[in-house]
């Protein structure tokens, strides 16, 4: 296992990059859907990023990693099928067609993007369970190997 110095910079990132990104698809929403219902996801984003923030000491902490960190790749994917839905949405509005069609189309996209990711899923559930159960063999090896060291130590004080 390694460890990883985590410091407020973790949240300051991507929190400079998904607020305008937010503040921009609650314009393209409300565009496309003649809508204002998207307007609290800049709002809810503004509040959690602080919490977030504040959750880190000033001077960082240090965290357990896994040697192999997949959850970005989920991130990742997931902000690129965000972005093919308002992509698509605007593009359709742009088009010309009326703004309560568009949302169905629009979601095209991410049924499109679904099964794979899915599948990414299922193989890292798939990993972690795998890596836990040779993790927890592991345990067992060296919990056993401390009782025999102790048992060693305890009948030679007593000899």
């Amino acid at each position: 296992m390694n460890r990883i110095l985590v410091t407020r910079r973790r949240v300051d990132r991507p929190a400079a990059i998904l607020l305008p990104l937010t503040g921009l698809a609650a314009a393209t929403i409300w565009f496309t859907t003649n809508s204002p219902a998207a307007f609290p996801l800049p709002v809810v984003l503004t509040t959690a990023w602080p919490l977030l923030r504040f959750h880190y000491p000033a001077v960082g902490q240090y965290s357990v990693i896994s040697k192999r960190p997949t959850e970005g790749r989920i991130n990742i994917r997931a902000i690129i099928a965000l972005g093919c839905i308002i992509g698509s949405m605007a593009t359709l509005r742009f088009i010309g067609l009326d703004h309560e069609i568009v949302f169905l189309p629009g979601c095209l996209p991410a049924f499109l993007i679904l099964p794979d990711q899915i599948r990414f899923l299922d193989r890292l559930e798939h990993t972690r369970e795998q890596n836990l159960q040779l993790t927890a063999a592991d345990s067992v090896k060296r919990f056993e190997e401390c009782c025999l060291q102790t048992r060693s130590t305890e009948s030679t004080i007593a000899s």
